[in-house]
């Protein structure tokens, strides 16, 4: 099982990944994935950012991803992504 901070800081990455396909940003720092939130597991609760900036960065994600999706047409909803992994997973 993974702590908290790895599930609310994986959750905020994957939003951003998301929000991403639909032309955003991620709104997360790129090394958090590497460092902290990929699938790898048993790191030091030193190693995750604090919890104020867990919350600012899923909230801020969430945001993101949700005014993307609002204004993404059908087109680009029907699509496959261009992200292979997010082909993989999403499909369109």
């Amino acid at each position: 099982i993974k702590p908290p901070a790895w599930q609310m800081g994986h959750l905020a990455v994957a939003s951003g990944f998301v929000g991403q396909l639909f032309g955003g940003k991620a709104n997360v720092p790129s090394a958090w994935m590497e460092t902290c939130f990929g699938y790898t597991a048993g790191r030091p609760r030193a190693a995750y950012p604090k919890k104020a900036e867990l919350i600012d960065a899923l909230e801020r994600a969430h945001a993101a991803l949700a005014d993307g999706f609002l204004r993404a047409s059908e087109a680009h909803l029907a699509a496959v992504p261009d992200d292979e992994m997010a082909a993989r997973f999403f499909g369109t």
